[in-house]
């Protein structure tokens, strides 16, 4: 017998009727999607509105949450705290309606009106990644050594803009 996720939510009551709402705060949990984790684990609040009898928008905000990291500048290890304002997403029963859209945004509902969110959550904490991770020390340098030029006047030269 497999262990039902944490993640998981029932939504049958909102495929119901259309327009039906809720909204849910999640605090704490924890995902093997993420092995570099701290103990402060994953928090967010999801708030469902049924589409259709088959498709729920889902909105997530506020999701936080720490990782240990290792700075690509210096090496140290450093804790990063990770932090996404809004992600949205779709949960459908037909994913085939939603051939034209992007496929990354399309989730299912299963079989038994369930939707997982770990997915999700994980997506939306991946697309907080830095191009290049740096500790705090290494962000701080960085931005002093580029106060060193802020004094310097800018100037572009207009002679290379050019409207069509």
């Amino acid at each position: 017998m497999t262990q039902k996720s944490q993640f998981n939510i029932k939504v049958s009551d909102l495929l119901k009727e259309t327009g039906k709402q809720d909204s849910i705060d999640f605090t704490e949990l924890k995902t093997k999607n993420i092995p570099w984790l701290t103990s402060e684990w994953v928090s967010w609040t999801v708030s469902l509105e049924s589409q259709s009898k088959k498709t729920i928008q889902a909105s997530f905000t506020d999701i936080q949450c720490q990782i240990n990291d290792t700075c690509e500048a210096c090496s140290s290890e450093y804790t990063r705290q990770v932090r996404c304002d809004f992600h949205e997403v779709k949960f459908t029963l037909d994913k085939s309606q939603y051939d034209n859209e992007a496929q990354d945004e399309i989730f299912p509902i299963d079989e038994k009106s369930n939707i997982d969110l770990e997915d999700v959550v994980v997506q939306a904490i991946g697309l907080q990644t830095p191009t290049t991770k740096l500790c705090y020390d290494c962000i701080n340098k960085q931005e002093s050594d580029n106060d060193d030029y802020s004094s310097l006047d800018y100037f572009e030269n207009g002679d290379n803009i050019q409207f069509n």
